[in-house]
C-alpha cells in the first residue's frame, strides 16, 4: 500500500485540544481565549447590520426569549415572548402546548442555557420520559455549548468545563464551583436518580406519554415519583417548569394543575405563592385577540399560533388524518379519558360514519372519487315533499344574546327524526349575538327546514315572541325546566344510550371520518368531553333540548291497535310498562326509551 497522506485536522480555528491530564476529559475542545468577549473591532465599518447585531447582543443578555430567537436563527413569535414572560414570573409553571410548536428549544433548551449563562453556579435537571428521550436533549446542550457562535457573542465563557463532566447526561459548564457534587446539567428520564441531587432548575419536558398514562397505577406512580424524588430537591428559590401534551385528564400534569387552582382558591401563602400555575397553547386562536389600547385585531379566530410551523391547510389536514378524539389531544390541549366520559370515541364514530354525504338515490359516495373530495353530509335545506310521512323537524335553541367576551354563545341545532325512531343531526351554529341577530337566525332555521322552535321557558322566550310576531307563537315552543320536567343531565344520559345503540347520524366527510364543519365539529368535542357534573356546553344543551322533544315513536298511526302482552307477571301495552318507564313524560304516549325498547322486542316476535 502506497503511503498514508498527512491526517486532517480535527482542531477548529480558535479551538485548541485540551490535554489528557486529571480531571480533564481526552479530545475535549476549548476556546483558546474564553475569557477574552467577542466585540466589533474598532477599525471595522460601523454599518448598519453590525450595530443592530451588537444590539441584538446587548438585549440578548437581559431577555431570554431574545436570546432564544438569536441562537436558534428564529423569526420572533408573540407566544414565546408569553412563554418567557410566565416563566419570569411564576416559580411552578406548567404548559399545556400542541405538538410541533418549539416548546423544547424554546424553553427547555435556550432557557436553562441562557439562565446558566447569566449564573454558572446554577445546578439544573431535565426530566424526559425517558432516559434515552432526556439524553437526546443533552447532546442539544453539548452541540450548543462547544459550537454556537451566536451563544458566545452572547455569554463569551457558556463553554462545557474541560475539567468537569461531558456527556449527554451530564454536564459541566466553566465558571462551575469546584466541589460542587451536582452538575451544571443532568438529563434522566422517569425514575431517574435524583435522591440526593440539590437543584436550582427543574425541567420536566414530554415527561407524560401514553405508556406512564396508561393506567391508573402508572399515573399514580409517576405523580408520586416527582413528589418524592424530585420537588423535594428543589433549594430555596428554586423553580420548577413542566411542559408537554394534555395526555390524559388525570395525568401529573393535570393533577398538579388542580393542586394550583386549590391552592389559588385558599388565597395561596403569606408571601403570595400560590404554588402551580398552568396554561394553555391549541395550534389555532380559538377567538379574536384584540389590542387592550387601541382596540385593533392582531390575532383573528383560526390564525396558527405559530405560523413559521403551522398553515391553515396543514392545520386541516392533520385533523382529518388524526381524527376528533386525537386531534383534541394533540393540537387543541383536551385531554380525554373514555373511562370517565359518558360518550365513547367509537359510537361517535358510528355517528359519523352514518352521515356521510349521498346522492340524489340514498347512495353514499365514492371516497376515493376526486369530485367527491368537497362535499360533506351537511343538510342546508329539505324538500319537505320528499320526506316520508311522519318525519319530525326539531330546532333546540340555547340563548345567549350577549356579545361579550365573557358571556355564553347563542346556539341552534337542527334534528330530523324518522318514522323508524332514527335521528339525524341536519345542521348546528353558534355564535355570540345581539337580540336582532338572534331572530333572524331563528327566521333562518324555520325557513330551511320548517321545525318547531323549542326555547327554554324564560324571559329569553317571550323576548324571543315579540321579535318574532309573523310566525306565530304556535312555532316557538317553550320548554320547560322544572322539577317535574326532565332536566338536560338526564336527556344527556339518554342521549348517551342512544348513540350506543346507533340511533344518530352527525354529517361528516366522504370518508366519514371527520365533522362536515367546524361548529359540528365543537359539538363533537363538546360531547366527548363532557363528564358527569361537568357545565353543559351551549350546542350540547341545543342539541338535548331538541332531543327531549324528539319522541322515538313520533306518529301514532304507527300502531293500529294495542298490542298487549303478558310477561312474567307485568303487562304491556302500546310500548309503555305499568311501571313508570316514562322518565317524567306522561304514562303511556309511547315515547318512553325503556318502553319503546321493550315494545319494540316483542311486536316483531308477534
Amino acid at each position: 500500500m502506497g503511503r498514508r497522506g498527512p491526517r486532517p485536522s480535527s482542531e477548529k480555528a480558535g479551538w485548541s485540544r485540551t490535554g489528557t491530564a486529571t480531571g480533564q476529559n481526552p479530545g475535549a475542545f476549548r476556546p483558546a481565549s474564553a475569557s477574552a468577549p467577542v466585540q466589533v473591532a474598532p477599525s471595522a465599518p460601523a454599518n448598519v447590520l453590525t450595530i443592530l447585531e451588537n444590539k441584538t447582543v446587548e438585549r440578548a443578555r437581559e431577555c431570554s426569549w431574545t436570546f432564544a430567537n438569536y441562537v436558534l436563527d428564529r423569526d420572533p413569535c408573540d407566544m414565546h415572548r408569553e412563554w418567557h414572560a410566565a416563566l419570569d414570573r411564576h416559580p411552578y409553571w406548567i404548559l399545556f402546548g400542541a405538538v410541533e410548536l418549539a416548546k423544547s428549544q424554546q424553553l427547555s433548551i435556550c432557557r436553562p442555557l441562557w439562565e446558566l449563562g447569566r449564573d454558572p453556579t446554577l445546578a439544573t435537571a431535565l426530566i424526559g420520559n425517558t432516559a434515552t428521550q432526556a439524553e437526546l436533549r443533552g447532546r442539544q446542550y453539548r452541540e450548543l455549548l462547544a459550537y454556537s457562535d451566536r451563544m458566545h457573542r452572547v455569554f463569551p465563557r457558556l463553554y462545557p468545563d474541560p475539567r468537569g463532566h461531558d456527556s449527554d447526561s451530564i454536564i459541566d459548564v466553566m465558571d462551575r464551583p469546584r466541589g460542587a457534587s451536582d452538575p451544571s446539567i443532568r438529563c434522566v428520564g422517569v425514575n431517574g436518580p435524583l435522591r440526593q441531587s440539590r437543584l436550582n432548575l427543574i425541567t420536566a419536558d414530554d415527561a407524560a406519554d401514553f405508556g406512564n398514562t396508561l393506567t391508573e397505577h402508572m399515573r399514580d406512580f409517576v405523580h408520586g415519583w416527582l413528589l418524592n424524588e424530585v420537588v423535594g430537591r428543589l433549594l430555596p428559590g428554586g423553580r420548577f417548569r413542566v411542559y408537554g401534551n394534555a395526555v390524559h385528564p388525570d395525568d401529573f400534569m393535570h393533577r398538579f394543575e388542580r393542586e394550583g387552582v386549590a391552592a389559588a382558591l385558599e388565597g395561596g401563602d403569606e408571601e403570595g405563592l400560590i404554588g402551580w400555575v398552568s396554561a394553555r397553547y391549541p395550534i389555532d386562536y380559538k377567538e379574536d385577540v384584540l389590542d387592550p389600547e387601541t382596540g385593533r385585531v392582531l390575532h383573528e379566530k383560526g390564525e396558527p399560533r405559530f405560523p413559521g410551523m403551522w398553515t391553515r391547510q396543514r392545520i386541516l389536514q392533520r385533523r382529518r388524518i388524526l381524527g376528533t378524539v386525537e386531534a383534541a389531544r394533540q393540537l387543541d390541549c383536551v385531554a380525554r379519558d373514555d373511562s370517565t366520559s359518558m360518550v365513547k370515541s367509537a359510537w361517535m364514530g358510528a355517528a359519523l360514519e352514518k352521515g356521510r354525504p349521498r346522492d340524489e338515490c340514498g347512495a353514499v359516495l365514492d371516497a376515493m372519487d376526486p369530485r367527491n373530495r368537497d362535499r360533506t353530509g351537511i343538510v342546508l335545506a329539505l324538500n319537505h315533499r320528499e320526506l316520508p310521512n311522519g318525519t319530525v323537524m326539531l330546532t333546540g335553541t340555547d340563548l345567549g344574546f350577549s356579545k361579550a367576551k365573557t358571556a355564553n354563545e347563542t346556539a341552534f341545532c337542527d334534528v330530523q327524526v324518522e318514522p323508524s325512531g332514527f335521528r339525524r343531526l341536519l345542521c348546528v351554529e353558534g355564535g355570540k349575538w345581539d337580540p336582532p341577530e338572534t331572530a333572524r337566525t331563528a327566521q333562518k332555521h324555520l325557513e330551511r327546514y320548517g321545525s318547531e322552535v323549542w326555547v327554554e321557558s324564560t324571559g329569553q322566550q317571550s323576548m324571543l315572541h315579540k321579535m318574532m310576531p309573523e310566525l306565530g307563537y304556535a312555532r316557538i315552543r317553550a320548554h320547560c325546566t322544572g322539577s317535574t320536567e326532565p332536566n338536560l343531565k338526564s336527556e344527556m344520559r339518554l342521549f348517551a344510550w342512544e348513540l350506543e345503540q346507533g340511533m344518530w347520524s352527525f354529517p361528516s366527510d366522504v370518508t366519514g371520518t371527520k365533522p362536515a364543519t367546524a361548529q359540528v365539529e365543537r359539538l363533537c368535542k363538546d360531547i366527548l368531553n363532557y363528564r358527569e357534573g361537568d357545565h353543559m356546553p351551549d350546542r350540547l344543551s341545543a342539541l338535548l333540548i331538541a332531543r327531549s322533544h324528539a319522541p322515538l315513536r313520533p306518529y301514532k298511526e304507527a300502531v293500529r291497535e294495542p298490542r298487549v302482552r303478558l310477561r312474567g307477571g307485568r303487562v304491556w301495552t302500546d310500548g309503555v310498562s305499568r311501571l313508570d318507564f316514562t322518565n317524567g313524560r306522561r304514562q303511556g304516549d309511547g315515547d318512553s326509551v325503556l318502553g319503546w325498547r321493550f315494545w319494540r322486542e316483542r311486536t316483531r316476535s308477534g
